[in-house]
Parts: C-alpha cells; structure tokens; sequence
C-alpha cells in the first residue's frame, strides 16, 4: 500500500504546471476539459499523481497553503540542491535555513531538502536512509555520516586500494602525446589511435580520444576484483544508473559524484 494521490490549490493551473514539470520533473497526465483542473503523474509507471486546481473549481477555490514530499533516490537528492539553485529556487534545510545540503531526521533516518513552489506550497524532495535510527539527531546530513562513519551496508565492506589512473580526454592525442612525453617528460608506455598510456610511478595517465570506449575525464579508484560485483549491486542499490565495461584485467564501474565529476572503481586482477 501507498498514497497515490494529493491535491494542491493554485493560482494559475498553467503557472504551476510548467513549474512542475520543469523545474520539479513531474510529468503531464491530463487537463480536464471542462474543469480548471490538471493532473500530473510522479515516479515511474503513474506510481503517484498531483492535481492542481484552479480558483473557479471546488478544490481550489479555498486557497491554503499545502505541503508535500517526493521520495528521491540519494544521488538525485545530493544533486536537487544546485539544480534548483541554479532555476532560481531556493532550497532550504529542515531547520529553515538556506543551503544546498539536505538535512537529516534521525528518528526514520531520513535525508531531505525543502523548496517552494510559485503558490508557496511547501515541497520537499526525502530520502529513507538504511542506517540505524537515532531519535536525537536533527542535524546536516554530512554530520549524520561523519558523527556514526556511516557508509551504506551495501557498500561498507569494499576496500578502496588507491587511485590506479587518471583519464583525460584530448582533442588531439598526437599533440597531447608530444606534450606529455616532451614538456612534462613522462615516458610513454603504449598508444593508439584513440589512447595513450604513460607510466607515473605506481598510476597510470590515460590519454583518450572523445571516440574511445570509457572517454571522459575522470579518475579510477582501484579496488579487489573480487568486490566488482559488490560494488556494483551497492551502487545499483543507492540508485546510481548502471554504467559499466568490462575490460581485459576486470570490471569497471562508473558513477558520478553530486558535483558531475565522473569517478571509476575498477575491479582490476593483479598477478600474484
């Protein structure tokens, strides 16, 4: 069981449906003909659905100001701050203050970030958190993860081994190749057409092409392959889109951080 439904008064029906599709990343059902009246649909296969209702009609015409929330997966929480800052929405924590970062509810655990729409409803974007609740706690969320060492269970027993490479991402390798072993002096290993890899002490830079599998800048925690297939179920289950490549030495993992910087873990095999 869940709620499907929930009904706000507004001002303007058009107003607030641009502003909720664009800004919020509801999706548009249906506008009722004959009625002031829209209803817009949350979350995958018409999980839930808002209705707005215009002045002119029942629901609306008794205008008071409402809240709600949106469940969101973690990375799209860490993400919704800036995103709505950057439309020209502020955002807010749960003691009211101004701030990107979502605060957290010990007592469910819960992670969320509060915003407002153009009729002053109080939205809120949440988050259940899997960690062991803690009825005292109403703090940042940053806190609630540094105070316990906080890490999801799913991901709590992956050993990070060190960084195994740096990737840029050149327009032209044959320059980038000639400045790397010329200017900086670093030997070069091996390359192609769409790749080159220089030796930098126990790490490797990476020089690839836009065209080349796996391009894009980004670095690459090296962690046990044994714990490839780990990971990726534990960022699977924090919601992270699945991206991933197996390579000749094992499997890496893509994910983005809350900032869009792109970070591998590669399950690479070592001799013995």
């Amino acid at each position: 069981m869940h709620l499907y439904e929930t009904h706000l008064p507004v001002r303007s029906t058009e107003v607030s449906q641009r502003f909720y599709i664009d800004v919020v990343g509801l999706e548009f059902g249906y506008r009722d003909p004959t009625r002031d009246a829209v209803f817009l649909l949350i979350g995958s296969n018409r999980r839930s659905m808002l209705g707005l209702w215009g002045p002119s009609t029942t629901r609306g015409s008794d205008f008071h100001k409402c809240h709600f929330a949106m469940a969101v997966s973690l990375p799209e929480l860490l993400a919704a701050g800036k995103r709505l800052n950057d439309l020209g929405v502020c955002t807010r924590n749960f003691a009211g203050e101004q701030t990107v970062e979502p605060s957290v509810l010990g007592w469910m655990p819960s992670a969320q970030l509060y915003f407002r729409d153009p009729d002053d409803h109080s939205l809120e974007y949440i988050t259940l958190l899997d960690d062991p609740p803690d009825r005292d706690f109403i703090g940042q969320l940053s806190t609630w993860q540094r105070r316990s060492g906080i890490r999801s269970r799913a991901s709590k027993d992956i050993s990070v081994l060190g960084i195994d490479e740096i990737v840029f991402e050149v327009k032209d390798i044959d320059r980038s190749v000639a400045f790397y072993q010329n200017v900086i002096g670093l030997p070069l290993h091996s390359r192609s057409a769409q790749e080159a890899w220089f030796r930098v002490g126990e790490q490797w830079l990476a020089l690839f092409t836009p065209e080349r599998i796996g391009s894009g800048q980004h670095f690459a925690f090296l962690i046990p392959s044994s714990q490839a297939e780990q990971a990726r179920r534990a960022l699977a289950a924090q919601g992270f889109p699945e991206e991933a490549m197996q390579r000749d030495k094992g499997l890496s993992l893509y994910v983005r951080d809350p900032d869009g910087n792109k970070i591998e873990l590669y399950g690479k095999q070592t001799t013995a």
